[in-house]
């Protein structure tokens, strides 16, 4: 199965639901912001940054998405809003983005990357990610952390998988967003702090400030955040 088309299918399907529970912001999206110009959403979703960003600092920015069905929504939401002058919708996979290169002034990448399989997948999203960012600026990336009590169990089944021949990566999981009388699975890769370090390093950027992110846990965090810089 392709898993990145899996993960459209199950987006589009659930655009509405996803879109209604995804309104609070917690990711510090701000700080990639140092200027007039353009900004990349990368994986934007419904939308919630794309809007935020657009509304307090005045600036455009593109709304880039795997998943049609969460561009339409997330151009609802602009247009409810008075943005959607300010905000552009791609419908694109953030492995081969369609744009020149040096042309964004900072980007985003909100609980996105995960998204994607194998460690070359992740890579080759951050290295298209430099490659349209303009020098000196600034990318945030926010990952699913893999030391949640929850996923406790996604190591137990590596080992499993493992001792079976079956080619997984630590941190490969589905999770369930349950719709009606129906079950729908996700696939995630579940992050060390130290993976996504390596990743953003091996891409070519510089690490600013990384850490961890809790939105509703008081002891383990959700995510992980790092805050990369190109350099040239």
């Amino acid at each position: 199965m392709d898993i990145t088309l899996s993960v459209k299918r199950v987006f589009e399907e659930i655009a509405v639901s996803y879109g209604y529970l995804r309104r609070r912001l917690w990711a510090p999206v701000g700080v990639v912001v140092r200027g007039p110009g353009v900004y990349l959403d990368g994986g934007c979703g419904p939308g919630q940054y794309s809007l935020y960003v657009a509304e307090r600092f005045g600036v455009w920015v593109v709304c880039l998405d795997l998943a049609f069905n969460m561009l339409v929504l997330a151009f609802k939401r602009a247009r409810r809003r008075s943005v959607d002058a300010l905000v552009d919708f791609v419908e694109a996979d953030m492995s081969s983005l369609p744009f020149r290169e040096n042309v964004f002034m900072g980007g985003f990448y909100v609980a996105s990357l995960h998204h994607k399989p194998w460690w070359i997948g992740r890579l080759r999203v951050l290295r298209e990610a430099w490659r349209v960012l303009k020098e000196n600026s600034l990318l945030l990336v926010t990952v699913w952390s893999l030391l949640q009590p929850r996923f406790l169990k996604v190591f137990f089944d590596w080992v499993r998988y493992r001792l079976q021949g079956i080619r997984v990566e630590l941190g490969d999981t589905l999770v369930p967003w349950r719709r009606r009388d129906r079950v729908l699975w996700r696939y995630y890769h579940l992050f060390t702090l130290y993976e996504l370090e390596d990743l953003l390093i091996y891409s070519g950027f510089r690490l600013g400030k990384c850490g961890s992110l809790r939105v509703r846990a008081k002891v383990f965090p959700e995510n992980y955040y790092c805050i990369a810089v190109k350099d040239y």
